[in-house]
């Protein structure tokens, strides 16, 4: 193996392990308290027209004007790696992207679920710790 590529896996080791979720890193409260904005949202928009918004950009339109509860999300791993273009929401059918929240409305748009992707793109937990298996997910009902 070169030396160049010992290097490169050595950098990519270091940045993999800096990036790490921990109970109180940045990432790991980042990305809960996004879920939990977008939650307050999903709510707000409910109590406004009796069911959940289709997609996050009809969320985002409404929010905007003429009330103002609509919270700007963003990606945390697009803090870690700034070239790299990640979206802050994802539709269930879009490609999983690292520290990604999914909007997932159900059809009747009465229901929907919030979850989120670490930077592994495996589900993120409440705990970041491996007996810990239950992924953290937010969700709503809207009753009749």
């Amino acid at each position: 193996m070169s030396m160049m590529r010992v290097k490169h896996l050595l950098g990519l080791l270091l940045l993999l392990s800096a990036c790490a979720m921990e109970p109180n890193s940045q990432y790991w409260v980042t990305t809960r308290t996004q879920m939990e904005a977008l939650q307050v949202m999903l709510e707000t928009y409910a109590v406004d027209h009796e069911t959940y918004p289709p997609h996050i950009e009809a969320l985002k339109q409404v929010a905007q004007e003429p009330s103002v509860y609509w919270k700007e999300l963003s990606n945390p791993c697009s803090q870690i790696w700034p070239w790299l273009d990640y979206k802050a929401v994802l539709t269930p059918q879009e490609k999983p992207q690292p520290c990604a929240l999914v909007y997932d409305v159900a059809a009747d748009l009465k229901s929907y679920q919030i979850r989120a992707y670490n930077w592994e793109l495996a589900p993120f937990r409440l705990t970041p710790y491996a007996s810990d298996k239950v992924p953290y997910t937010l969700s709503g009902q809207w009753q009749d």
